[in-house]
């Protein structure tokens, strides 16, 4: 059933008092969809202004209904529309549409930007958790995002955070448990399959190239792994300074050691004016593990032929394939 109610050229109030079932649609600006009787705060009072009133359960008029508000529709809140279960606003402008399971924002039809707490206070999510299909935001320089203890901040499937330090206090994981292409960090472009960190066993496909990862000499299977371009005059350094104000005009980090990506030779700068003992560019110690024995340095080219520096007992020794002393 539909019942409309329009004001008399003569009067400027419209006040009905009925039990109904169904809409009830008010000229000048209200329309209500409503069920109950009248016992249960029914009423609809329409006073010539914009004013909605309601017949409440203690026999008043109010612009406050007191207790439960039931609104029995089920229409969708579309982004591209005027529909909803609760539409406030103009239609045809900016407005907010709510139906059992969505809140959108709308301006003329379109969607438009949802403000919560816009002037101020906590935005609270409960222990569901927060879903995001989009991007995250922030406009505001300085803005801090704070988790507690435990908790867990998760970047998956492609996510980058941009713009923006991440300062953690505590442990940062990089889980590579679910998939050998987690775990990794990258310090270039997507489309770049080198300039990783990542750890991984040498097993066919878990290099990010796609390919199979290195081995070399005794460590043939897991292991942390630094993989770059290989090109001329790319590689790793090594490097210390002053700890100053970040200006390149006045603290400038000196070279350590450098390892070249394209051909592998290790050149190492020791400080030059020192002539103390422990000064040297390279220092083999086997007494850092509580070990006294001899030590030596080997200078292999290929599997059987090698050459050996060696420290035996104070004395310096030269030898071929550990037989001959020079």
């Amino acid at each position: 059933m539909v019942l409309w109610l329009a004001q008399s050229a003569t009067s400027n109030a419209l006040t009905v008092n009925m039990a109904i079932d169904g809409i009830i649609y008010a000229m000048g600006g209200f329309k209500g969809s409503l069920s109950g009787n009248a016992s249960t705060a029914t009423g609809i009072s329409k006073t010539g202004g914009s004013t909605a009133k309601f017949w409440r359960g203690d026999n008043n008029w109010s612009d406050t209904l007191v207790g439960p508000l039931y609104i029995n529709n089920t229409t969708d809140a579309g982004g591209t529309g005027d529909t909803g279960a609760l539409v406030i606003g103009n239609k045809a402008g900016e407005n907010i549409a709510i139906d059992t399971n969505e809140v959108m924002a709308r301006n003329n039809k379109a969607t438009s930007t949802l403000y919560l707490n816009y002037d101020g206070g906590l935005v609270s999510i409960g222990d569901g958790g927060l879903s995001v299909s989009g991007k995250i935001t922030s406009t505001l320089e300085g803005t801090t995002a704070e988790f507690g203890k435990n908790s867990v901040l998760k970047v998956i499937d492609n996510a980058t955070i941009t713009n923006r330090a991440v300062n953690i206090k505590g442990k940062l994981n990089l889980n590579r448990v679910d998939s050998t292409s987690f775990g990794r960090i990258s310090y270039y472009s997507p489309s770049y399959t080198t300039w990783f960190d990542y750890m991984s066993e040498s097993g066919d496909g878990n290099a990010p190239t796609g390919g199979k990862p290195s081995t070399l000499g005794n460590v043939t299977t897991w292991a942390i792994r630094h993989l770059i371009e290989q090109s001329s005059g790319y590689g790793w350094i090594w490097e210390s300074c002053a700890n100053g104000a970040a200006s390149a005009n006045t603290v400038k980090p000196n070279p350590r050691m450098a390892l070249s990506s394209n051909n592998g030779q290790l050149r190492i700068a020791p400080n030059a004016s020192s002539t103390t003992n422990e000064s040297g560019g390279l220092i083999i110690d086997s007494s850092v593990n509580g070990s006294s024995s001899n030590v030596a340095l080997e200078l292999w080219r290929g599997s059987n032929a090698s050459w050996q520096i060696a420290n035996e007992g104070g004395n310096l020794y030269i030898r071929n394939n550990w037989t001959t002393a020079k």
